[in-house]
């Protein structure tokens, strides 16, 4: 009976540290240098506020763009959009 309980134990231990790993997986993926590294890049008005939509910009605006490597700063020169 105490051998069935150990191995009981052992078996949701092991199960829990499965979790634990994936999770920190994730947690690493999410990194925003991580995101940066796969392609994207962080696009941001002169108040530093995040652009998520070009509505949110006028002609001529002033952006800052970070890459995984570098910035750069840019001007809004036409827009598209929904």
């Amino acid at each position: 009976m105490a051998d069935s309980f150990i191995k009981s134990i052992r078996a949701g231990q092991t199960q829990r540290l499965l979790k634990l790993d994936t999770t920190a997986q994730h947690l690493v993926m999410l990194d925003p240098s991580k995101v940066l590294a796969r392609g994207y890049s962080l696009v941001q008005d002169t108040n530093g506020v995040v652009v998520t939509d070009a509505g949110q910009l006028a002609i001529g605006a002033e952006l800052r763009v970070t890459f995984a490597k570098g910035w750069t700063q840019a001007e809004v020169k036409e827009r598209g959009g929904k």
